[in-house]
């Protein structure tokens, strides 16, 4: 009876202990899938740092491991850039990306006006990540069936400026991606550039900040 009992209980425990690790690891996809980008590359190395922040300390290779199953999955739509190492994840461009849950219209409303008050006081990589949640966003405020006050109030505010407005400059993307990265990596740049009398000089620079005036964005660097 005893013997039996102790039978029991070992494989009670040996159960729950397989649930326990397959809770965890359910967990930690779920986590994963909620950090990959849909506009640029990941590294598992970030990965690792971005669920280290969270508690979920994980070794690299288990990070590997388990994105290289979710890119062999013909359930999730995940792109791996393994043209050089270390190797990027990011959503396939039809992909819709992913979210737990769904945002409110009241949530839509903040985002969509934080989008368009950050989108250049940001890092792109921030903001890339970010994208499944301002696309649903504005998917909720232009799908919504009732006008609702939320709704309303994007053609109710708006911000003016003091002064005459003038155009803002062309910000090439791939240009302040770099710059943005830099500067919220503590990076330097090796930049190729023209000057006002065309000739073509290289440097290298470090950004130490960036200022908005009006529509214009200012670089400081070092």
């Amino acid at each position: 009876m005893s013997f039996l009992c102790y039978t029991c209980f070992a494989e009670s425990d040996k159960n729950m202990n397989k649930r326990q690790s397959s809770l965890e690891t359910t967990i930690l996809i779920i986590e994963l899938l909620k950090r990959i980008p849909k506009s640029w590359w990941i590294t598992a190395q970030q990965l690792k740092q971005q669920l280290a922040e969270i508690g979920l300390d994980r070794d690299i290779h288990t990070i590997q491991r388990h994105m290289k199953s979710l890119v062999e999955s013909s359930h999730f739509p995940i792109d791996m850039n393994n043209r050089s190492k270390p190797y990027g994840y990011r959503w396939s461009q039809q992909a819709v990306g992913f979210t737990v849950n769904a945002l409110s219209i009241q949530e839509s409303l903040i985002l969509q006006m934080a989008h368009k008050t950050l989108k250049n006081l940001l890092p792109s990589s921030l903001m890339d990540s970010m994208s499944g949640f301002f696309e649903e966003a504005n998917r909720n405020i232009s799908h919504a069936q009732d006008p609702a006050k939320e709704i309303q109030w994007l053609s109710k505010v708006v911000v003016a400026p003091e002064a005459q407005p003038l155009l803002p400059p062309e910000l090439q993307p791939d240009v302040f991606n770099e710059v943005s990265c830099a500067l919220y990596n503590n990076y330097c740049l090796d930049i190729t550039y023209r000057n006002a009398g065309g000739e073509v000089k290289e440097k290298t620079v470090m950004p130490l900040g960036l200022a908005q005036q009006g529509p214009r964005l200012q670089n400081k660097r070092e």
